[in-house]
């Protein structure tokens, strides 16, 4: 461990504090259990983060990062392929978009559930009551850049403002996590995106 820079770190400090929480729940997560999680002295968790709060604060950015950069990989595999993007509409490409968010949290349930342990126990916790809030105004801002992603492409824009429609993203993700996380019905889920993608293709305007 000694050889790791300070980024190096805090990546893997923010990792074992992602296992703790999704194995053991946020209380469990001390400073303490993390850094022996990370196989590290508790001094180096001292050196990475000046606070657990922060530590957790990174977590929910790296999180959100992966969560909506899976998404977006999934756009771009379409819209990268001249072949593909030529026949998809505007719905499919929200719908794609959701689907690669879908298997990214069957691929890593364990931090989906994290991240949900992290926003309902930090509600109860007054210590950590503000994490909710600055964990959802990254979802927010996260969403908006995927929904510039849909405007440029496809050349169209909203017919609502673009803040309420990037809040009703985060929503329908929530509500994917949640059932997924409670059912593991993989195809069940999947079923619904089309009926999302359709709602969200609805209030778009074509440019064109």
């Amino acid at each position: 461990m000694s050889r790791m820079n300070i980024e190096e770190r805090r990546a893997a400090l923010v990792d074992a504090a992602l296992r703790v929480i999704a194995r053991d729940g946020v209380a469990a997560a001390s400073t303490r259990a993390i850094a022996a999680e990370a196989g590290m002295p508790l001094a180096s968790f001292h050196y990475a983060f000046e606070s657990r709060d922060a530590l957790l604060r990174a977590a929910v950015v790296k999180v959100t990062d992966i969560d909506y950069g899976h998404a977006e990989a999934g756009f771009h595999s379409i819209i990268t392929d001249p072949a593909l993007f030529s026949e998809v509409s505007l719905e499919e490409l929200i719908r794609l978009t959701f689907d690669a968010y879908l298997e990214s949290l069957v691929n890593d349930p364990g931090r989906e559930q994290a991240m949900l342990e992290l926003s309902l126990s930090s509600m109860r916790n007054p210590s950590l009551e503000h994490l909710p809030a600055e964990q959802y105004a990254t979802y927010y801002q996260s969403a908006l850049r995927v929904m510039a992603e849909w405007e440029e492409v496809a050349g169209i824009t909203w017919s609502m403002p673009t803040t309420q429609i990037a809040q009703a993203v985060v929503i329908v993700l929530d509500g994917i996590t949640t059932n997924w996380l409670a059912t593991r019905d993989t195809e069940s889920v999947r079923a619904t995106l089309p009926g999302f993608a359709a709602m969200f293709a609805a209030i778009a305007d074509t440019n064109t």
